[in-house]
């Protein structure tokens, strides 16, 4: 009797982890990771956008949607959206790693080097930067 009451209030915890877990995954910008990793870069951003547009100050979907865009080959509309992220006082190393990336890829070294030199004295201790 007693192993039964333990499996059962096993069962209820799990299916409740379960749950939260399906319910997350529902959200626009975990779908658009799906869609990143798939290779379907439009319609990431297309959600990536969506979610965006609910929460303009992510900081995280932001990113995301210029790193769709870089993975699209859309340049110009990375650049638009990851120039403001190195401005952001809450901007980490993934930001400017990502904008170096769209500099690099269209040929800017000069805004790309002084943005560097910028990321170099916000993080002096990234290996990455």
């Amino acid at each position: 009797m007693k192993y039964c009451i333990l499996v059962t209030g096993l069962l209820l915890s799990l299916s409740g982890i379960v749950y939260a877990q399906q319910a997350d995954s529902t959200l626009p910008e975990n779908k658009a990771k799906t869609f990143l990793r798939q290779g379907d870069y439009t319609n990431a951003i297309m959600l990536l956008n969506r979610a965006a547009a609910a929460k303009p100050n992510d900081l995280g979907i932001q990113k995301d949607l210029a790193y769709a865009y870089y993975m699209k080959r859309d340049f110009a509309k990375g650049l638009e959206v990851a120039k403001p992220l190195v401005k952001r006082s809450d901007a980490d190393v993934q930001s400017f790693q990502i904008l170096g990336m769209i500099f690099k890829a269209v040929e800017e070294r000069k805004e790309c080097e002084k943005m560097y030199k910028e990321g170099l004295r916000r993080f002096p201790n990234s290996g990455v930067l």
